[in-house]
């Protein structure tokens, strides 16, 4: 039995009516279901949508018969259909219908979801999958593909179709817990399965393929119209003729352009997202230089105290400095204002690179940042009760309260990333100060023909945690054993980034060398080394 793709490719290039009637047989049961449940249950707005569906679907037959699946772009598609039918005042009941149903979950915490109400919610959350997923999910239970079919089909093994299908439902499950409503993969798997219960009409099949057919046809054949009539006679009829034919082509395009005015209108809504976080992002960088100007006289507060303490012990003259800064924070307003956007801005820098790894919208970039920054003035808040009562920083009672604090900040993020998400945050931060090795190598060699990819830097660092003497939590590069990652590394770099390597580890250890005889004359002096780094400061790259 010949695929989706190859019946695609027989209509885009024969024109082939019974390949199009079998693709319209195979899918419209899926595509009818959809757009019933998106119109409100109206199966005359159903069947135009349907209709407009494949009528998408022949004219963009050559472009997606590259695709291995087809069942996910039309389950997108008809969604898409359905927002140009349905008119504003079914979207503000579906919102309000939607709030009641949740509403009635939360009042009703042990009551099970009901899946019938609430067809509409799971389609807005399947629409937010990636496309792998979301192809994952129509496979299965919509299509009512096995594991063993749907690998064939995205070019998985059987083992890896069944990963697939159980991630994209644990992604529903923690989407609906963000809404109130509670239930378990396995409950989910069983709604989904049940969601193409409605068989499309009967004859409705013949009627599409038919009326797409016909609109296939009268568009090829407008042409050959206009060249007929070009042999008559009269400059009168040719006249008159021409016009008929440019009514009937502009009609046509008119239509067409109404047809995919619901495409464009999604993708442009994508694009004004896009366009939005790039604006934040400038707005970030704005407001960090501007918080840290405003931070100047806390610089040189740090300054006078550092001259004044010169003698002091290193670790002394850190405790000093942190605790001038939580006094400054607590006992005045607008440096806490700046110092806790100050940190907001900071964690987007700092996280950045696991945003994108973990494929967070901006919905909930922002609820991580704000669950960080809330941490960031909770403790703040703990230590100024403290001051209050007459208690320090390291009293027990106040360090008690500030492990209440991060233990609410740990449940919060676990709340909004899963336990998988807040063990990769936590190896992510840990792995944080060796990752320098990363950046400068890929500075290094970055106008080189060879640059460090992104796979090469994650894969380097692993290298380097596993030739330390001590856990990375430990927060210093001291205890790496250069030679065990000189060993290991032609299993990642190439020649010209081995070589790159090989020379900063040298400046590294010609760097310890020239530290060693200067710390003596500087603690003679009352200073000391800031840290005794083996690799070289890190510059402003180029990532």
């Amino acid at each position: 039995m010949p695929d989706d793709a190859e019946l695609l490719r027989r209509y885009a290039k024969d024109k082939s009516e019974e390949a199009f009637a079998e693709l319209v047989r195979r899918h419209l049961n899926l595509v009818y279901a959809v757009a019933l449940r998106q119109v409100g249950g109206d199966a005359h707005l159903a069947q135009d949508v349907a209709q407009t569906v494949f009528t998408a679907l022949a004219r963009k037959a050559t472009a997606l018969a590259r695709r291995p699946v087809l069942g996910g772009w039309l389950y997108r598609t008809a969604q898409y259909a359905a927002i140009d039918v349905v008119r504003a005042e079914t979207r503000r009941r579906a919102r309000e219908q939607e709030a009641q149903m949740i509403h009635e979950d939360d009042n009703n915490p042990e009551t099970a979801p009901d899946w019938e109400k609430l067809r509409g919610v799971l389609d807005h959350i399947l629409s937010e999958l990636r496309d792998g997923d979301r192809d994952a999910v129509v496979l299965r239970f919509f299509e009512g593909k096995s594991y063993a079919d749907m690998g064939a089909c995205i070019w998985l093994s059987e083992n890896g179709a069944r990963m697939r299908v159980e991630r994209a439902l644990e992604k529903l499950r923690v989407a609906l817990g963000r809404r109130g409503i509670t239930s378990t993969t396995g409950a989910l798997g069983v709604a989904l399965a049940n969601q193409v219960a409605v068989a499309a009409p009967a004859g409705l099949a013949a009627t599409v393929t038919g009326s797409v057919l016909a609109r296939a046809t009268a568009s090829a054949g407008t042409a050959a119209v206009a060249a007929f009539f070009t042999t008559m006679s009269t400059t009168k009829t040719i006249t008159v003729i021409t016009g008929i034919v440019a009514l009937f082509s502009i009609c046509t395009a008119i239509y067409e352009v109404g047809r995919s005015r619901a495409a464009e209108s999604a993708l442009a809504a994508r694009n004004s997202e896009t366009d939005a976080l790039r604006a934040r992002l400038v707005r970030s960088d704005k407001e960090l230089r501007t918080t840290e100007m405003n931070l100047a006289d806390l610089r040189k507060e740090n300054d006078r105290i550092h001259v004044a303490t010169a003698a002091a012990k290193p670790a002394d003259l850190t405790a000093r400095h942190e605790e001038v800064i939580d006094r400054l924070v607590v006992n005045n307003p607008e440096l806490r204002k700046l110092y806790a956007r100050q940190q907001t801005i900071r964690f987007r820098v700092r996280y950045g690179p696991l945003y994108r790894t973990f494929g967070l919208t901006p919905e909930q970039v922002g609820a991580f940042e704000r669950i960080r920054s809330d941490n960031v003035l909770a403790q703040s808040d703990v230590f100024k009760e403290g001051l209050a009562q007459g208690l320090a920083k390291s009293d027990p009672i106040v360090q008690d309260l500030i492990k209440q604090v991060n233990q609410r900040q740990e449940d919060n993020l676990r709340a909004l990333l899963g336990a998988e998400g807040v063990q990769q945050l936590q190896t992510y931060e840990r792995t944080l100060p060796l990752r320098n090795v990363a950046n400068t190598l890929a500075d290094s060699v970055y106008f080189t023909d060879t640059p460090l990819t992104p796979k090469q830097a994650d894969q380097l660092t692993q290298v380097v945690v596993e030739s330390m003497s001590m856990p990375p939590g430990s927060n210093t590069l001291g205890a790496i054993n250069w030679e065990k990652v000189l060993a290991k590394a032609p299993t990642v770099l190439t020649p010209v980034q081995l070589e790159a390597l090989s020379t900063m580890v040298e400046q590294a250890e010609v760097g310890k060398k020239v530290y060693a005889i200067v710390e003596p004359a500087l603690n003679s002096q009352g200073l000391s080394v800031q840290d005794n780094l083996p690799t070289p400061t890190i510059s402003s790259g180029k990532k």
